[in-house]
């Protein structure tokens, strides 16, 4: 695959507002997903109830006498809780699928900075000593590179810390309904506090990253500049979108 000049130099502005309008999407579905956590309202205090409802119901089953009313009026709350607990159940699904879908948008927009600069810095070094440039523009851009990887990374981290947290706190799976019915409630306010945390981190990540991709572009701009004139010295077409020096990838 041959990448020029003249592509990263036309086509980078395309890439710049893909890359802001799909960070935005990302928060933007963060956001609305912790709304639609708070507006699962009491289901995990619903599930709580469930549980330990069906904990003195079973306690009673066990007892060395049966007690009917005691069992009825137990049985009762449980049936009762499971109801609230279903009847909510459509928006805590609701909540999980966006979250996937917010998880992975997150996930992408980290991976596209982490693709450019990795084809962009390869493109700068081969550039740089196929036209005999100053080594420092190959340098700038390996370090904006550096920089660029671990706000990249700790993003990726931080969404899947959030979804780890959302795992935990989901009453059907970790929760222990006869020993600690009530743990995964726990695990709820973790879960919030790390989305709400996590968010900003990653509303600042992406910020970063985008102020290195900028600051790439620059060296960039740079280095076409001067293969412009050093192809215009050679008597060479400036913008010519195959130039002879290409760089293979």
């Amino acid at each position: 695959m041959c990448v020029d000049v003249f592509f990263f130099h036309s086509e980078y502005s395309t890439l710049s507002r893909i890359y802001l309008g799909l960070a935005t999407v990302s928060l933007l579905l963060l956001v609305v997903n912790i709304g639609l956590g708070l507006w699962t309202g009491e289901f995990g205090e619903s599930a709580t109830a469930m549980f330990q409802a069906g904990n003195e119901v079973k306690a009673i089953e066990n007892a060395p006498e049966l007690d009917l009313q005691k069992l009825a009026a137990a049985d009762a709350r449980r049936t009762i809780a499971r109801e609230q607990t279903l009847a909510l159940k459509g928006r805590v699904v609701l909540h999980m699928l966006l979250g996937i879908a917010a998880a992975l948008i997150a996930i992408l927009v980290n991976s596209i900075s982490v693709t450019y600069f990795v084809g962009t810095s390869r493109w700068c070094k081969e550039v740089v000593e196929a036209y005999h440039l100053d080594r420092e523009l190959a340098a700038a851009s390996q370090l904006l590179k550096r920089r660029t990887f671990p706000w990249a990374v700790g993003g990726m981290l931080t969404i899947i810390a959030i979804v780890a947290l959302g795992a935990l706190s989901d009453p059907s799976v970790f929760s222990d309904p006869t020993a600690n019915p009530a743990r995964h409630l726990t695990w709820r306010t973790y879960h919030y506090l790390g989305a709400l945390l996590g968010t900003g981190f990653l509303g600042y990540a992406f910020y970063m990253q985008q102020q290195n991709i900028a600051a790439n572009y620059a060296v960039i701009g740079r280095i076409v500049a001067e293969v412009q004139r050093i192809r215009a010295e050679r008597g060479l077409d400036v913008e010519d979108a195959v130039p002879a020096h290409s760089v293979s990838e």
